[in-house]
């Protein structure tokens, strides 16, 4: 994963509640146990738990960054001194793929990004997916349907409130639940 002569991008991609945040959480963890310096970021539109932190569902959290542009990323005052940066819920920022671009081949960053594999609708959700033709790694997480309730994989996001139509809906269990192919569809 850490090479000085080139960048690294590490993809973990799924539906929520599969441990996207958990596993941004542990790698940040683990990078602290061996003197790492890394940044993380995270879109400010998601506010769900805590401003100043990535948070899983279950409310383990570490500090970040909140921001409303990829681009400022690139502007922090520490971008230069750190190898490694971490993004939580890429979907939501546009025109990631020649920023990030620009960090891994040019800049010779270490990244690991989360993102939804796509929306409640099973549409693309922002350029997250564009990403995939420039990982070393990618991560695709799993929940457990809901509706099963018995261990079947759940692969979906699947909103529940129904009065609610827009792409972004920043939302926990009242907004979605995560759902296998059968009871997606039914």
């Amino acid at each position: 994963m850490f090479n000085n002569k080139s960048g690294h991008l590490t993809l973990i991609i799924g539906p929520m509640y599969s441990g996207k945040s958990t596993r941004l959480i542990n790698y940040a963890r683990k990078f602290k146990i061996i003197n790492k310096k890394f940044l993380i970021f995270k879109h400010n539109i998601d506010n769900r738990y805590d401003t100043d932190f990535i948070c899983s569902h279950n409310l383990d959290k570490e500090p970040c960054i909140c921001i409303d542009d990829i681009n400022k990323i690139l502007d922090h005052e520490d971008y230069n001194k750190t190898d490694i940066i971490i993004i939580e819920e890429a979907q939501f920022f546009p025109k990631l793929v020649e920023t990030i671009k620009k960090m891994i081949d040019i800049d010779n960053k270490t990244l690991i990004i989360s993102g939804l594999n796509g929306d409640s609708n099973r549409e693309q959700f922002g350029d997250i997916n564009n990403l995939i033709p420039y990982c070393d790694n990618i991560e695709y997480c799993t929940s457990l349907c809901k509706i099963c309730s018995n261990g079947t994989p759940a692969i979906f996001s699947k909103k529940i409130t129904i009065n609610n139509t827009n792409q972004i809906l920043v939302g926990s269990y009242d907004d979605y639940i995560a759902v296998c192919r059968y009871h997606y569809n039914n």
